[in-house]
């Protein structure tokens, strides 16, 4: 028997779901436990009134997978897996052993494995659609086999996909998934041409039938069902010498992607369909391919306000280098279609870094691309350049992110002025304590802090950033400075007015053991304002806020008034038992 701990059931499981499945395992939930070789399974009393069918299979390490046929998706076992594997754990000798399944029917005579399947599919009548289905030949003809059975079973699953049915929302993927395998078993035997038809008949039905995908493919299980299905189809390609056979391959595969990026607003589906075709294209390909995207692209234009089929670009150019297309006439190309991040890249990619460095300067403007060409030029050496660009850019427009980066190439480089200078410059535009506290380490440095620190203090006074100011005293344990602060912040009609509510508990929880005369009042009126909550976790709240006050009366030799105080507050809020148990816990 495969040896289990509870530690690795712990493991594989949240905390909740653990503990959830401890108690369905100590009410004996679980029922009909079999071990078959290296696998468990068994039915659990759940919440509904059909049992769960709950599996594990084993390897040498412990629990290889895991299956349940409830809805759980928040990550790691359900609570009925974990009833199932801290059952084996306690009792493993429950478990009824039987041989596995391919034993069982082996042991079958032809007359019983038909009366069994006639059994089966009459308890499950979807099982005809499995039998309905063509099988590998080994005197197959060389054609391809129907895959209308296929297509009837893919479009029943889809339709019950779209009507986002709860119950059947697994079965498309599912479907796809079965499917696939299928075409896998026409491939390993040898018959590509049923394989190929099996795959394109899933792109294509899912295009036909896959309207809301994009609605209700919220986990992704169907969009990665399609992508293995994609990848397995350009294997196909590898094995089909004529051209036009291996050309359809390659737009079934574009047709699932330009559906998503022109019809569907663009999730991603079928984003590796360049790389597969890449690695399998010839080319004479070529033409037919580029032909296939260019009518899609005029397509995309007459319906999209954004262009669609910016993403294929840098595909269409590894195509032309494929095509022995001069590079400068591919660079030249992008240059008139304004797609400046791709030319940047080829050039690059063609070692001509002067000409990157150009494109970077003049026509990556916006940060995101920005960004990216600061980065790749960092990267290859020219970092002089990317800090040169990064600075002159900032000259023109500030921008965080570009502050960001160059900071940290000027903490690499040891460049201790400079970024002190942008130290000093985010904290103008952005004051925030955590960039106050960074500047203030930056000027320590240089020996400066004591004629920065007014300055800086000015502008935000100046901005009536209060809210920053408050906190910067509070990181300088400069308390009273902190209570003005918060006082002017409260009263301040700037737009940048943090909530004075929020503020004020701040500083009173900073300074309950310097200043407890002025952060007792505080704490106290947000002890009433959890309380009246009336939930439980502010009452944890409160309690916790009731300890600061305790420990700031008896700090001033208080004593008899916190008597007082929270005597008072058990009598008044005596038929909340929620509260009272909290203050009990809390010890007060």
């Amino acid at each position: 028997m495969v040896k289990l701990t509870i530690q690795q059931v712990r493991q594989r499981a949240t905390n909740k779901s653990f503990e959830r499945g401890d108690d369905y395992y100590r009410d004996d939930a679980i029922f009909d436990m079999v071990l078959r070789g290296n696998q468990i399974e068994g039915y659990c009393q759940g919440s509904e009134i059909t049992p769960y069918h709950v599996k594990a299979v084993f390897n040498e390490h412990g629990v290889e997978s895991t299956s349940c046929t409830c809805l759980y998706e928040y990550g790691g076992d359900c609570k009925h897996i974990v009833a199932l594997l801290l059952t084996y754990v306690n009792n493993p000798e429950a478990f009824a052993q039987r041989p596995s399944i391919k034993q069982e029917l082996a042991n079958r005579s032809k007359e019983q494995l038909i009366a069994l399947i006639e059994l089966m599919v009459e308890r499950y009548p979807d099982l005809q659609d499995i039998l309905d289905r063509p099988i590998p030949n080994a005197a197959s003809s060389g054609k391809p086999v129907s895959t209308e059975t296929f297509r009837k079973q893919l479009r029943k699953a889809l339709k019950r996909y779209n009507d986002y049915d709860d119950y059947h929302k697994s079965d498309a993927a599912d479907t796809i998934t079965s499917i696939a395998q299928a075409a896998r078993a026409f491939s390993k035997s040898g018959d590509w041409h049923s394989a190929s038809a099996i795959y394109k008949a899933v792109c294509e039905e899912c295009i036909a039938n896959g309207e809301d995908f994009s609605n209700h493919d919220y986990d992704g299980d169907l969009s990665l069902a399609l992508d293995e299905v994609l990848a397995e189809l350009a294997k196909c390609a590898e094995h089909f010498a004529d051209d036009n056979e291996r050309q359809i391959i390659f737009k079934r595969m574009l047709d699932v992607t330009l559906w998503d990026s022109i019809d569907r607003g663009g999730t991603d589906l079928g984003a590796d369909v360049p790389d597969h075709i890449l690695r399998y294209v010839k080319p004479q390909d070529i033409p037919a391919i580029r032909e296939h995207l260019q009518a899609a692209q005029k397509r995309g234009q007459r319906t999209h306000y954004y262009d669609p089929f910016d993403s294929f670009a840098d595909f269409l150019a590894d195509l032309d280098l494929l095509d022995n297309i001069e590079p400068d006439t591919i660079l030249q190309r992008l240059r008139d279609e304004q797609r400046y991040e791709l030319l940047f890249d080829k050039l690059i990619s063609f070692k001509r870094m002067d000409e990157a460095v150009k494109v970077v300067e003049e026509y990556l403007l916006h940060s995101f691309q920005q960004m990216h060409g600061l980065e790749t030029l960092a990267e290859i050496g020219r970092d002089n350049d990317a800090v040169r660009l990064a600075q002159a850019s900032l000259n023109k427009q500030y921008s965080e992110n570009t502050v960001f980066w160059l900071l940290e190439r000027y903490r690499v480089r040891e460049e201790h002025d400079a970024y002190f200078q942008l130290q000093l410059l985010r904290m103008e535009h952005s004051p925030d304590p955590r960039y106050y506290k960074e500047l203030k380490e930056a000027a320590l440095k240089l020996g400066n802090w004591e004629i920065t620190r007014p300055t800086v203090l000015q502008q935000i006074k100046k901005a009536q950033r209060f809210d920053v100011l408050t906190r910067i005293y509070l990181l300088d344990e400069e308390w009273d400075a902190a209570w003005e602060s918060l006082n002017y912040n409260a009263t301040t009609k700037s737009t940048w007015q943090w909530q004075p509510t929020v503020l004020d508990i701040e500083v009173a929880i900073a300074s309950t053991k310097a200043r407890p005369e002025k952060a007792i009042p505080v704490l106290i009126k947000h002890v009433r304002q959890q309380i009246n909550q009336r939930t439980r976790n502010n009452y944890q709240q409160a309690a916790v806020y009731l300890t600061l006050v305790r420990d700031a009366y008896r700090q001033i030799g208080g004593d008899q008034t916190w008597n007082t105080l929270i005597s008072g507050i058990r009598e008044e809020f005596r038929k909340l038992p929620a509260l009272q148990d909290e203050l009990r816990q809390a010890r007060l």
